[in-house]
């Protein structure tokens, strides 16, 4: 009998849904890859086309960020153990700090 891990791989493979969910997966782990304190002023948004869309909630910490994004970009790749996000945009928005 097939280990039902084998069966879901397969499935995954040929819905053609892997790399969706290493996207996903990127995005879980937001908070590990940048930290909290910058994790409290952003939220990531969503992945099209293997960029990954950050809302931050002020026009500095935007291009604080601007200066820290290919070491976010290496992170989040390392934790998903392949290049996912190839590129951040990151997006000065009305949303507010999260709670500490």
């Amino acid at each position: 009998m097939e280990k039902i891990s084998k069966i879901l791989d397969s499935v995954i493979q040929s819905l053609g849904l892997a790399k969706k969910l290493k996207e996903g997966e990127a995005i879980a782990h937001w908070e590990e890859a940048v930290g909290p304190e910058i994790a409290r002023h952003t939220t990531p948004v969503k992945i099209r086309n293997s960029k990954l869309f950050v809302q931050v909630n002020s026009a500095s910490w935007k291009n604080e960020l601007m200066f820290l994004k290919e070491k976010i970009l290496l992170k989040l790749n390392s934790i998903s153990d392949e290049a996912v996000i190839t590129d951040i945009i990151f997006v000065a928005g009305a949303g507010r700090s999260r709670p500490e």
